[in-house]
């Protein structure tokens, strides 16, 4: 589990039984929107599309908090990055909300609020790299997914210039 997250158990009243069960919650820190735009400057999402990766057009605070990053049109790709020309610096499990458990919508605040400190000032680049791409995929009867959350593995870079 990512260190910068939590997962505790609160009480909730079950409206069927009408007892108190234990209902996992996970706790994310969260950032100023300074802080999220001074990481955003920094650190960026790379995706894959037609088996190269690219930088994605500039987001704005709020398509930082709420697009997700992986549903975008080639006309939102920028530049392709080289990737024979970078530093893995690790890879961290990162934690994306849902309405719906069949839809994953990873967003770039939801990354950036879970990059791991130690990470921050060396990482310039992330890639999102496993996450449930099938219903199958899906641990329905995890604690993270009860919480209302998708599991993913994102790996931080440093790209060198």
């Amino acid at each position: 589990m990512n260190s910068k997250v939590t997962l505790v158990k609160v009480q909730e009243l079950d409206k069927r039984t009408n007892k108190m069960i234990d209902v996992p919650e996970l706790l994310i820190p969260e950032l100023s929107d300074k802080e999220l735009m001074e990481r955003y400057h920094q650190i960026k999402p790379l995706v894959e599309y037609e088996n190269d990766y690219y930088k994605l057009k500039k987001f704005n605070l709020r398509e930082l908090k709420h697009n997700s990053f992986i549903w975008f049109n080639p006309e939102d790709l920028k530049s392709v990055v080289d990737l024979d020309n970078y530093d893995l610096l690790d890879e961290f499990d990162c934690y994306h909300s849902f309405g719906y458990y069949g839809l994953f919508k990873p967003t770039i605040a939801e990354v950036l609020r879970q990059y791991p400190d130690e990470l921050l000032k060396e990482s310039n680049a992330f890639i999102l790299y496993d996450y449930p791409k099938y219903d199958s995929d899906l641990e329905a009867n995890s604690d993270i997914f009860k919480a209302g959350y998708h599991e993913s593995t994102i790996k931080a870079l440093r790209l060198k210039k």
